[in-house]
């Protein structure tokens, strides 16, 4: 397919910014909370929490696991809690490390991954933890430090990938649902 090495990967908001900039003005709205809909012959009416309406021909219910489309369309998803948090950064590139190299590894309770990407043209990594966890688990004050503490042990490149963070704009935690 023309991607250089054998794993690729790109940021979330790298692909939105590709993507938004095919949309015409006036397409997509970010100031409106949807909660529900309205479907008639026609079309379908879409309300918002600050009185706003609007009709469209087609409604795409692509606003995630929690998503108020899908609940009204389909009824209760069931999430249930996976007993497991995951742990989700990206760093610049790691000169001594090949922009082709990846790798998953496991201890007795945590998983951690590390592969390349593409982010605004340039080589950087990706990594995660999977850590285990339960819902209402408290989150770190200090992700950093939390994380090098479960990593100070773990082979290379895990524990650089941390150090080449940012972690005030690079990472991000959530609980897995299903």
């Amino acid at each position: 397919m023309g991607i250089k090495g054998w794993h690729y990967r790109v940021l979330r908001s790298s692909n939105f910014k590709k993507m938004l900039a095919l949309v015409p003005d006036g397409v997509i709205t970010a100031v409106h909370e949807f909660i529900y809909y309205t479907e008639t012959e026609n079309d379908i009416e879409l309300h918002f929490e600050n009185g706003y309406q609007r009709k469209v021909d087609i409604l795409v219910g692509a606003d995630g696991n929690r998503s108020k489309v899908s609940q009204q369309a389909f009824g209760d998803p069931h999430l249930f809690h996976t007993g497991i948090r995951l742990w989700l950064a990206w760093c610049d590139y790691i000169p001594d490390i090949p922009p082709n190299y990846g790798v998953v590894s496991h201890d007795y309770q945590h998983q951690t991954s590390f592969f390349p990407m593409l982010h605004v043209g340039k080589s950087r990594f990706e990594w995660w933890v999977v850590e285990p966890s339960w819902e209402g688990k408290p989150v770190p004050e200090d992700p950093k430090a939390y994380l090098m503490e479960i990593l100070e042990d773990w082979a290379q490149p895990m524990p650089r990938s941390l150090v080449a963070t940012n972690f005030d704009r690079q990472i991000y935690c959530w609980e897995i649902y299903n």
